[in-house]
């Protein structure tokens, strides 16, 4: 049978193909411009602040795993959600509307999510079930060197499992939570949450014991969500020190536990969802590839998205006449305003060395450690220009050592 032909106008050919071309092209260009640095929390990262280690409890061939590196919205796309499981964690970009419908829909459908988060980024999709990450600091009597790592205990189906070792943790409010809700962790007595980011006790202070991880489940008693408040729960760096003298720790045994829970039939796929870290796609970018994986579902959208796509083409332009060494001040400085002045520039990259040197040697005050142990600094710095930058906050380096210090300061955060 010949199929039908359809004549156009010349100049409407020429409004298809450049429709089509920036279809073809923006996308591309958007995931491909280096907006940020490498996000945390990512499964498919082997450092010490992601979480390979926790993939690697899912094993072929008995659970298959998949990344969401554009947006949860192709979870509509799973035909029978039945033994797959949705994870998420270090919720750094928000959920739109339509992805919150996505996932509930997922799980409704018979899918299992699990949420690690340590502030309320994740709120929007918590909120679906009546549980909320508090976002207050979690501190308790029970911690180990540094008073960020705190100790609690579990249970998961009656089963113990103490001294679990948090990093940075906040707190879960399950109060109205729809279904029935099992608090499987939670702080000792003697903890409190930090409201009024003071760091000491005040009034106004909540005093513990709280809520870190919780099960909820739907009327036929299956787990359809558990929500954790330490999004590094289960990474590399806890997971490999759990039988370190100092950093002994029941996480492991804690994450297998989860998994009969999550997937009763020891079997499953695993969505480990890469589009929630903010710092590796710029806003905007996201923004509009989510709008494409939508708008792609009918011949409307498609036409929209056509639109847009012209538009966000020439932005990208735009941005591609860049200078390259602006660009990778971008990429070193990843959550801060582009037009930053360089004081602002300094204190950011102070900060951020101090923050991973913090929990790399275990001290309560990394800025006196470096000014007080100069050789050692240097050598988990591994510069000496960058180490006598962080110790002297006053330094301002001229422009050739500023790019030295940047380079390293990138190397040693990577």
């Amino acid at each position: 049978m010949k199929l039908p032909t359809v004549k156009l106008e010349p100049r409407t050919k020429r409004l298809v193909g450049l429709s089509l071309a920036a279809i073809l092209v923006v996308v591309p260009l958007a995931l491909l411009i280096p907006w940020g640095s490498s996000a945390r929390y990512s499964a498919y990262d082997e450092g010490s602040d992601h979480l390979s280690e926790f993939r690697a409890l899912f094993p072929e061939p008995e659970y298959a795993t998949r990344a969401i590196v554009s947006t949860p919205l192709l979870l509509r796309d799973v035909a029978d959600p039945a033994g797959h499981l949705y994870v998420a964690a270090g919720v750094e970009r928000e959920y739109t509307e339509d992805e919150v419908e996505a996932i509930v829909d997922f799980a409704g459908r018979g899918g299992a999510l699990l949420v690690m988060d340590d502030f309320q980024k994740a709120n929007p999709l918590a909120a679906r079930f009546g549980v909320q990450f508090d976002g207050a600091p979690l501190f308790d009597a029970r911690f180990n060197g540094s008073r960020d790592f705190v100790r609690v205990d579990a249970s998961v189906r009656s089963k113990a499992y103490p001294n679990l070792l948090l990093n940075g943790p906040s707190t879960l409010s399950i109060a109205g939570a729809t279904g029935r809700v099992t608090v499987l962790a939670e702080s000792s007595r003697d903890s409190y949450t930090d409201v009024d980011g003071s760091g000491n006790v005040t009034d106004d202070d909540r005093a513990g014991p709280f809520p870190v991880a919780a099960a909820v489940t739907d009327g036929a008693d299956r787990v359809v969500a558990v929500f954790i408040a330490d999004a590094g729960l289960f990474g590399n760096d806890v997971l490999a020190n759990e039988d370190h003298p100092l950093f002994r720790n029941a996480n492991r045994a804690f994450a297998r536990a989860l998994l009969p829970l999550l997937l009763p039939d020891g079997q499953g796929t695993v969505y480990f969802d890469e589009s929630r870290h903010a710092s590796g796609l710029a806003e905007p970018s996201y923004r509009f590839l989510a709008l494409a994986v939508g708008a792609a579902r009918s011949p409307v959208g498609v036409g929209l998205l056509a639109v847009a796509g012209l538009g966000a083409a020439a932005l990208l332009v735009a941005a591609g006449l860049r200078d390259a060494d602006r660009r990778h001040l971008q990429q070193l400085t990843a959550r801060t305003p582009r037009e930053m002045p360089v004081d602002a520039q300094r204190a950011r990259l102070r900060a951020l060395v101090l923050g991973k040197l913090d929990s790399q040697a275990n001290v309560t005050d990394p800025a006196a450690f470096v000014r007080d142990h100069r050789a050692e600094a240097e050598r988990l710095l591994g510069d000496a220009a960058l180490t006598s930058f962080v110790a002297n906050p006053d330094a301002k380096p001229g422009d050739a050592e500023w790019r030295r210090i940047l380079d390293a300061g990138r190397r040693y955060l990577e």
